[in-house]
């Protein structure tokens, strides 16, 4: 048996060429508002794909294509709901289900052997469910998580789907939404006022 680098390589671009497929819309985009600093270099100085992040944006956006599409598995089936612009918050967001009563659904992968005990655990999924949430102008989601190796009572793993219902006072929603405009409006901020040659963000102190 002889491992076959080239094989390698080949499907290695056949899933970058997938997982990239799809152009993101222009401005500020939900996930730029949990990390503003992130966003800011990506912007500005975009860096390529690395093979370690294009595999496991492949495995999530194989899972939404599987969710989302159609019984067949069409590799053109849809990996989110489509985009869409809050004026109010100043962002576009592309969640990944909504639902007929407005409401959004945010669907995961994760690793994890062991399934949340508290918020903290998954503390990183909710916050982006959260900005969602705010765009919508809805206090009650759904996140829908798929543990690729959930551990069982007899230490052995195997795949499972959990669902969590999410749900926020209106007051705390207002909280969410001052939090999420003001991120855009400084990340918009520095974008608009820093230099666009890269070279120069690295001489600021």
């Amino acid at each position: 048996m002889t491992r076959n680098r080239g094989a390698e390589a080949d499907l290695l671009l056949k899933a970058r060429a997938w997982v990239t497929r799809e152009e993101r819309s222009p401005g500020i985009h939900a996930t730029d508002v949990l990390d503003p600093r992130k966003a800011f270099w990506s912007k500005v100085d975009p860096k390529p794909l690395s093979d370690r992040l294009a595999m496991t944006f492949f495995v999530g956006k194989m899972l939404h294509a599987f969710v989302l599409g159609d019984s067949k598995g069409a590799p053109d089936a849809p990996t989110d709901a489509g985009s869409f612009k809050s004026e109010e918050l100043g962002i576009t967001y592309s969640p990944d289900v909504v639902k007929p009563d407005g409401n959004v659904a945010e669907l995961k992968t994760s690793r994890s052997f062991m399934e949340p005990k508290s918020l903290d655990d998954i503390r990183h999924y909710l916050e982006q469910l959260l900005v969602y949430m705010a765009a919508t102008d809805t206090t009650v989601s759904e996140l829908w998580v798929l543990y690729l190796n959930l551990r069982d009572a007899t230490n052995r793993t195997a795949p499972e789907f959990r669902v969590y219902g999410v749900s926020l006072p209106s007051a705390v929603l207002e909280d969410v939404k001052v939090q999420v405009r003001g991120a855009a409006q400084q990340l918009n901020k520095a974008l608009f006022l820093y230099p666009t040659n890269p070279e120069s963000y690295r001489a600021l102190p």
